[in-house]
């Protein structure tokens, strides 16, 4: 016949409570996890400028297409006026509510800007803005984009 161990199944008899906890090596290997995650998530977080940067770039390019549009059917001037850290629309000079917003101004998105200093884009009744061509300069954490609009024909690639 097969002895059965009692006990706590220790050969010598002895009682002991079964060990409980996590060793040495699996809590170094869980610290290590997650130091990696949280330098995933530093980098992440860290590159969310240029997104910013870009998404506020391409509002510039819809929102000067929009009041060239404007200025096109209403046959009056539609202007935008970019300060460092904010934009108007302006429909012949008297404040316009922005498309789907409820004031003409707007801010931009934090740490944007306007590095290219405070401009004023008009559109004419036939969509040009004039004889030369704008550039404006927006820029965020280090980086730059930039918006053209073409003389006379106010195109925006």
């Amino acid at each position: 016949m097969i002895s059965q161990p009692v006990n706590g199944g220790r050969p010598d008899g002895e009682w002991r409570p079964q060990a409980r906890g996590f060793t040495f090596i699996e809590i170094v290997a869980v610290l290590v996890l997650i130091g990696i995650v949280g330098a995933l998530a530093a980098a992440r977080l860290a590159a969310i400028d240029p997104y910013r940067l870009t998404a506020e770039t391409d509002a510039v390019k819809n929102l000067l297409r929009y009041a060239q549009l404007k200025a096109l059917a209403d046959e009056v001037p539609w202007k935008i006026s970019f300060t460092a850290a904010s934009y108007t629309l302006l429909r012949n000079d008297t404040p316009a509510h922005l498309p789907a917003e409820a004031t003409a101004t707007r801010a931009f998105a934090g740490g944007v800007t306007i590095t290219s200093g405070a401009v004023t884009v008009a559109f004419d009744e036939w969509g040009s803005p004039g004889p030369a061509d704008i550039t404006l300069t927006l820029g965020a954490g280090g980086e730059a984009r930039s918006v053209l609009v073409t003389k006379n024909t106010g195109f925006i690639p």
